[in-house]
């Protein structure tokens, strides 16, 4: 951060001078204007001389008498005083003068705005940059490291949560920011909160099945796990889009469970295990099923072993499932990027939020590189590269250190590629630069 601000001063300096320099050249010129009417009285006595001598050789030839050369010689002489008088006292003194005093006043103003220029530069950078410019990225990066770091309390989170709402107040298309700011509100138990972040992603993206799932989730928690008007909709907006959404399902689950309809509640549970979802959620619904069955008078409790046997022979296909893409990662030797700039390398969604689904970092010098990504890779188990059916590669220098794209970045995004489990090659060159 030095040595930005030593380059912003600078830089404003600069401008400074591009203000001040010019304005002090003319108004020098402007107080020299006075040579002209110097130049004028040289003229002036050079016409006197060549007429006088004129009329010396007159009188030497006898042309003219001695009484009418003095005469005609005292009138050039009044003539030549009248000029140089002219050019000298009632001209040039008070332009002079007149040039000295407008210099001062016009060097006033350029002096004003020179000092000002970096003064307003450093206001607005640390005052409206906090909320519109770029300053603003750097402490919402800084408030997103914050929120993933472990150790911080309950009392530390909600702390950090708040600024981090308040830096995306004015940032409605930071799209990773909103994501993580809504599910750190679910884990905080602000569901109604986590509800608006998520809506707003929404607002966006109003055909992502994901959010929408995400969104009724939040909604059924804040309405104490009931199944009222608003989360009837939530969750007929997201079946609309995804019918085997498995947060939807868990909650018309847990409501049939609740109201006495086992059958029903063991027909969605089944549903989302045949998703394979993680194996503590696994578990979860296979013990509400075995409690649902023997509410039934089906049959015992499935025991753990049996569960487990009974995850372990899910759906080959889904069970076995993995998304691989080795990506060829080069730059163009042209660009003007340092060897220690940061580059990222990750899959995103070809249709919806651009959040990472699975991100690989590096630098410049590591160029040229083969890297993996994998379903593996995502910070969100929930949402990974297995979740969407096509995704684009990106390979981004980022300048900042941050993944978000940013003015003066360079990148080379890939054509959009089918999700369909198996092993993929894709070869990216950097060289667009992001404006």
């Amino acid at each position: 951060m030095i040595t930005f601000w030593i380059v912003a001063l600078l830089l404003s300096l600069l401008a400074s001078a591009f203000v001040f320099l010019p304005v002090l050249v003319s108004s020098r010129r402007a107080y020299k204007g006075g040579s002209g009417d110097q130049a004028r009285s040289a003229i002036n006595i050079e016409i006197f001389k060549q007429r006088l001598a004129e009329l010396e050789a007159s009188r030497a030839e006898w042309v003219v008498t001695d009484e009418v050369f003095e005469q005609l010689k005292l009138e050039l002489e009044q003539e030549l005083l009248a000029d140089v008088q002219s050019d000298r006292e009632p001209r040039q003194a008070p332009e002079k003068q007149a040039a000295a005093q407008t210099g001062s006043s016009n060097l006033l103003l350029p002096l004003t705005f020179a000092a000002v220029i970096p003064l307003l530069a450093v206001f607005l950078y640390a005052d409206w940059g906090l909320s519109f410019g770029s300053m603003s990225d750097v402490l919402l990066a800084e408030e997103l490291d914050l929120v993933q770091q472990a150790d911080h309390t309950e009392q530390d989170m909600s702390g950090v949560i708040r600024r981090l709402r308040e830096s995306l107040s004015n940032q409605p298309e930071n799209d990773e920011g909103w994501m993580l700011l809504a599910r750190s509100l679910v884990k905080l138990g602000e569901y109604e909160q986590s509800a608006d972040a998520f809506e707003t992603l929404l607002d966006r993206y109003p055909q992502d099945h994901l959010l929408r799932s995400y969104y009724a989730e939040s909604v059924y928690m804040a309405d104490a796990r009931q199944i009222t008007p608003r989360v009837q909709q939530a969750i007929e907006a997201t079946l609309a889009l995804d019918s085997e959404s498995a947060n939807v399902l868990e909650m018309l689950g847990m409501e049939a469970y609740v109201s006495g309809d086992h059958a029903s509640a063991i027909d969605y549970f089944e549903r989302i295990i045949a998703q394979n979802v993680s194996p503590e959620r696994t578990q979860m619904l296979q013990q509400s099923i075995a409690e649902a069955r023997e509410l039934l008078g089906e049959s015992a409790p499935v025991p753990a072993a049996a569960a487990s046997s009974q995850t372990s022979q899910q759906p080959p296909g889904i069970k076995a499932a993995k998304q691989i893409f080795n990506v060829l990662v080069e730059i163009d030797n042209k660009l003007p990027v340092d060897a220690n700039d940061t580059v990222f390398v990750f899959a995103r969604a070809a249709q919806g939020p651009p959040m990472p689904l699975a991100v690989e970092r590096m630098m410049v010098s590591d160029l040229p590189r083969m890297v993996r990504l994998d379903d593996t890779m995502s910070m969100l188990p929930e949402r990974n590269i297995l979740t969407v059916g096509q995704v684009q590669i990106v390979a981004r220098v980022s300048r900042s250190g941050e993944p978000t794209a940013s003015p003066g970045d360079y990148q080379a995004i890939s054509e959009s590629l089918t999700v369909d489990s198996r092993t993929q090659v894709v070869k990216l060159r950097i060289s667009e630069l992001v404006k």
